[in-house]
């Protein structure tokens, strides 16, 4: 009997370590008082000043990436401890490309088209995928334009984040 609770001891935590070093998997969810009870998911708020905060965009960053670049995009999720590379800084990306945002290789990033050349392997999850299969269990027709849209809403929101002036020529 020991020897079978061991198993299932050291196989979750085996299933549990695997999950984190995978690559992001696990989301962090937002602050419960975001969400009233019953409601579908949506984030409510009074504050007049955070209302121009709820973005599609920010929405989907909390859900899907926060968990590890941070809930303000600095690279500090509670997952990026288990990483080899930490992940980037997302508020710095046009500071790391002289001022310019450069919006369609963010996406194709997100969506998974463009290799991350600093993971050697990809460990963050291909959005575009997860984001179409998402829509398509909900019987959504046109999964891809849902895809497409949470894409360039990401981009949008990590665009909007940014701490570098970006260069609008």
């Amino acid at each position: 009997m020991k020897t079978n609770a061991r198993t299932l001891l050291l196989s979750t935590a085996a299933f549990l370590l695997v999950g984190c070093l995978s690559g992001c998997y696990t989301s962090q969810s937002m602050p419960t008082d975001a969400y009233p009870p019953g409601s579908p998911g949506i984030p409510v708020t009074t504050d007049a000043q955070s209302i121009d905060d709820i973005t599609p965009g920010k929405t989907l960053y909390v859900q899907n990436c926060s968990a590890c670049h941070g809930m303000e995009g600095y690279g500090d999720g509670p997952a990026s401890i288990g990483f080899c590379i930490p992940p980037p800084d997302l508020t710095r990306i046009a500071e790391r490309n002289k001022g310019h945002f450069p919006y369609g290789e963010i996406v194709a990033i997100i969506e998974g088209r463009r290799a991350i050349d600093a993971h050697g392997y990809r460990q963050m999850p291909v959005w575009g995928d997860v984001f179409q299969q998402s829509a398509k269990r909900a019987g959504v027709e046109e999964a891809q334009g849902v895809a497409d849209g949470n894409l360039l809403a990401l981009a949008s929101w990590l665009e909007r984040i940014q701490t570098y002036p970006i260069d609008e020529n």
